[in-house]
């Protein structure tokens, strides 16, 4: 396992990539949540910003495809629906008032600042560090990839020396638990990395989210 993580991380080749990406769809946590997998991969800001307080809700909340049933499962995500249908009926939601609030935040905040994005997303029951960082991910692939607990465990099988600008040691982290800073500097992490692939390759297509991706299909691995 350790030498296919450092494999591809330090591969010269982007067919060793695009393969990770192709695993990922035919992962069976993925074949059998495909609605919402689907729904979240042509999820862009200029889709959103077409969203009225209704459809921003259904995004989050759709039992079948929406972005709770993709990050937590059908399973684990009945809590945090209860959760988000009540947050809805709030007084000061009426009209769809915080949902178009906070949609207006989600659109206009700076993406060099990550933590801003993550509080703003966090106003949302269930939506702690990990739970908002995959949510930026889906709505801005450019600057965001979804930090869980399986792709924390795959760098960690990575040498510090992977991360030759990054003041983190990524095998300290605890992957169930990672602080916001950890959180933001594996970010940081994605966004290198993804900027080091477009460059070695001539190409625009690697993101923050197409790392994730990449490293995520080799948890079964693990």
């Amino acid at each position: 396992m350790i030498n296919v993580v450092k494999g591809l991380w330090r591969s010269s080749k982007e067919t060793e990539w695009e393969r990770c990406i192709n695993r990922y769809w035919h992962l069976d946590s993925v074949q059998t949540n495909l609605e919402a997998e689907r729904r979240m991969e042509n999820l862009n800001p200029q889709v959103f910003e077409k969203y009225n307080a209704e459809q921003f809700y259904d995004l989050l909340a759709n039992q079948r495809s929406g972005y709770y049933r993709w990050k937590f499962g059908a399973q684990q995500a009945d809590g945090n629906l209860k959760a988000l249908q009540t947050f809805k009926q709030l007084p000061n939601n009426a009209a769809g008032g915080e949902f178009n609030r906070i949609k207006e935040d989600l659109l206009t905040f700076d993406h060099h600042d990550i933590r801003q994005g993550l509080e703003i997303v966090k106003q949302f029951p269930g939506m702690q560090d990990k739970a908002g960082l995959g949510f930026l991910s889906v709505l801005f692939k450019p600057d965001f990839g979804t930090v869980d607990k399986w792709v924390i465990k795959i760098l960690q099988h990575l040498d510090q020396f992977d991360f030759p600008t990054m003041n983190v040691t990524v095998r300290k982290i605890d992957p169930d638990h990672p602080t916001t800073d950890e959180v933001v500097q594996i970010i940081q992490i994605f966004r290198e990395k993804a900027s080091e692939l477009n460059q070695q390759f001539a190409s625009k297509k690697w993101t923050p989210r197409r790392i994730d991706m990449a490293l995520f299909s080799l948890k079964d691995a693990i």
